[in-house]
């Protein structure tokens, strides 16, 4: 029964509602100091995670299967969409490095991450923000000209519509959480 629980929770794309042990636990990988063991804390957390999730369905706010048609694209389109996430990332750019079409890349993505492309280029734009704004003391011009927005009003724009915050009120409460742990 939990292995059919687990495959099932993890063969759909899925958001969650606002919930503060989520929060805790996403919290708690962001600001982790384990150097030396960062990898098990992570899985560590990962399983905390899932389990939590497993526990509380209601915590689910929306799902739909994942449609795998075919891996054959996804890592290659993923891995390069991370390694240029930070420039003037096109659809056709990627298309192009996949040897697809602009449509059928488009499609293909959404298809295999639930996701248009900008929403996933604009998530791995966001997490890396986050990164930026929690470890660093750079100015929010800085890390949106490093995250690869075109402007601070498309940063805090994107940022605050998938954080549900600023990213200067997201820094202040992650370094406020991190402060309360020492």
């Amino acid at each position: 029964e939990e292995k059919e629980a687990y495959h099932k929770l993890f063969s759909q794309v899925f958001k969650t509602r606002p919930d503060p042990l989520i929060e805790k636990i996403v919290g708690d990988m962001l600001v982790n100091d384990f150097s030396s063991c960062r990898e098990f804390y992570l899985l560590g957390k990962l399983i905390e995670l899932t389990a939590y999730l497993l526990q509380s369905p209601a915590a689910i706010a929306e799902s739909k299967p994942v449609a795998y048609e075919n891996f054959r694209y996804l890592e290659a389109a993923l891995d390069f969409m991370q390694e240029n996430c930070f420039s003037h990332l096109t659809l056709k750019m990627l298309a192009d490095h996949l040897g697809l079409t602009e449509s059928y890349c488009s499609r293909y993505i959404a298809r295999n991450t639930g996701i248009t492309f900008v929403e996933c280029l604009n998530a791995m734009r966001v997490n890396n923000a986050q990164r930026l704004l929690i470890y660093t003391d750079y100015n929010m011009t800085e890390i949106m000209e490093q995250t690869g927005f075109s402007s601070i009003q498309s940063f805090n724009r994107v940022f605050k519509s998938q954080m549900g915050q600023s990213p200067g009120e997201y820094r202040k409460q992650k370094k406020k959480y991190a402060e309360t742990r020492q």
